[in-house]
């Protein structure tokens, strides 16, 4: 019987900020979108780990290429909340389960300075929230998933994930979570009833 229901952020609860935080940073470091795109690559997972600051991300994308940044404010943020467009519909969604009486989890691959203007965004819906860079470890690795079933406190099975990527679905049914992959709202909501027997009613 599935007890909590743990959404990603990107993709799933807001669109996905990638395309749009690509087009913001390229006019602003007037980089190439593509040549931008594959630099960030290389050092985007120790940026999501929290294993380097923003200020030393910068300056490993300085070795690749002739930027420069302003220290007088968060660059990425900035981007990040010119990029940030929330899906009405998965917030509601999110409380209506809430209100039925699920546990609403959150869990994220991101860098701290999303992280930062999450929590200033205040949501009251979620009773959990994980974030890869305060936690080291990212989707999909293992470690990341036994982090959320420990503060979750259940077992696997009474988890239910979704994310829009399948390595990161993968990656929780290989720790006995189960998971949705997410498309839409209306297949998410078709999937949770048939295949959760969870009913949502508009």
């Amino acid at each position: 019987m599935i007890k909590a229901i743990v959404f990603d952020w990107g993709g799933v609860l807001i669109d996905s900020p990638t395309p749009y935080m690509l087009r913001f940073l390229s006019e602003q470091l007037n980089i190439p979108v593509e040549q931008l795109r594959k630099t960030l690559i290389k050092y985007k997972d120790s940026f999501q780990k929290g294993l380097v600051t923003e200020t030393e991300f910068w300056h490993k994308i300085k070795n690749d290429l002739p930027i420069t940044i302003e220290k007088k404010f968060s660059l990425w943020k900035k981007g990040f909340i010119t990029s940030y467009h929330e899906k009405t519909e998965m917030f509601h969604l999110a409380q209506k389960l809430k209100d039925q009486g699920f546990i609403i989890g959150f869990l994220s691959n991101t860098e701290e300075p999303a992280t930062q203007y999450f929590l200033e965004r205040h949501y009251t819906v979620f009773d959990e929230i994980l974030f890869s860079c305060k936690e080291g470890c990212i989707k999909p690795q293992k470690e990341i998933y036994t982090i959320l079933i420990n503060r979750l406190g259940l077992q696997p099975h009474q988890i239910l994930f979704i994310d829009d990527k399948k390595d990161n679905i993968v990656g929780a049914q290989k720790e006995g979570i189960q998971g949705i992959l997410f498309v839409t709202y209306e297949q998410l909501k078709s999937s949770l009833e048939k295949d959760f027997h969870i009913a949502i009613h508009d």
